[in-house]
């Protein structure tokens, strides 16, 4: 992997912002829960970052830096905890939703 490109909040905005797009719906109130989260700044930062990756440089990251930021079970617990709260944020956990989380869980 080399340098870390990623602090632990960015990291978690990239992952709530894909997780906020499954349903190809990124609600208002979806943004507003990651915002919350992380902040404005980092959230800017993250969606930018996300925009313009791949979905290959999606899943890389993904693999490159899960096992430093979610590294136990109990943390990878967690932010499923905050998957599940987000997809609630709307009020529609969607189908496309439910599926990508159970995804992650085993991507994680």
């Amino acid at each position: 992997m080399g340098e870390i490109k990623y602090n632990a909040k960015e990291f978690l905005a990239m992952l709530l912002i894909y997780g906020a797009n499954a349903d190809m719906d990124f609600s208002a109130a979806e943004k507003e829960n990651i915002k919350n989260l992380v902040g404005d700044h980092i959230y800017t930062k993250m969606v930018s970052e996300y925009d313009s990756m791949s979905a290959d440089e999606l899943f890389e990251a993904i693999q490159d830096y899960k096992g430093i930021y979610f590294p136990t079970y109990a943390r990878k617990q967690e932010l499923i905890h905050r998957m599940k709260e987000l997809f609630k944020a709307d009020g529609d956990f969607s189908e496309m939703e439910e599926g990508l989380l159970k995804i992650l869980d085993k991507l994680m």
